[in-house]
């Protein structure tokens, strides 16, 4: 997000600003974001799509994929906002250097009442081609998981052995016949 600077000059800034909605309930969702900049007048907007999946119910179920990278000198609006339920500082930012060391963290969830199973967990990269680059399964056994079944998974990205360009990343994982994925598209830059 680009915001003037502190002291009302012509510069800006960037930073990531933090917030957290609690919901009623699972289901589907409408977030509607906009933002003004007193400096100039322009205004922005986005709506987007949420599907807040049942995590308590649902035998498997991923959460987002947060990205945190060790060069961001993006700044959190506010500090320490997300501090409670992720154990990692998110960036906003999906362009990443060679040399940057970026962790993504995912929570697995095995919800339900049936005894907690090891369960495997599929990491992909696909190049700017769709070729995959970079393929491992971990696996995720009952002792992971905390009280409310849930497991946190971090990743570091081998960004040093990626090429320059888009890829995207897929965490995937089953129980039986159910399955639960996220992507998370990223670039690395030359």
């Amino acid at each position: 997000m680009e915001c003037p600077a502190a002291r009302g000059g012509a510069e800006t800034s960037l930073y990531d600003v933090l917030a957290r909605i609690e919901l009623p309930k699972p289901g589907k969702y409408e977030l509607r974001l906009s933002v003004h900049s007193a400096a100039t007048d322009d205004r922005g907007s986005i709506y987007l799509d949420v599907d807040v999946p049942d995590f308590r119910r649902a035998k498997v179920s991923l959460s987002g994929v947060l990205l945190e990278s060790a060069l961001a000198a993006t700044p959190i609006s506010p500090a320490g906002a997300l501090r409670d339920i992720a154990p990692i500082r998110p960036t906003t930012e999906r362009t990443f250097t060679s040399g940057d060391r970026v962790v993504a963290l995912a929570r697995v969830y095995q919800g339900g009442t049936d005894k907690l199973a090891t369960i495997p967990l599929h990491v992909r990269i696909l190049d700017p081609k769709g070729e995959t680059v970079f393929e491992l399964t971990d696996t995720l056994r009952p002792d992971r998981f905390d009280p409310s079944r849930a497991a946190d998974y971090r990743f570091v990205l081998p960004l040093e052995k990626l090429g320059p360009g888009e890829h995207l990343l897929t965490l995937e994982t089953a129980i039986g016949k159910v399955t639960a994925r996220r992507d998370v598209q990223f670039r690395v830059g030359r």
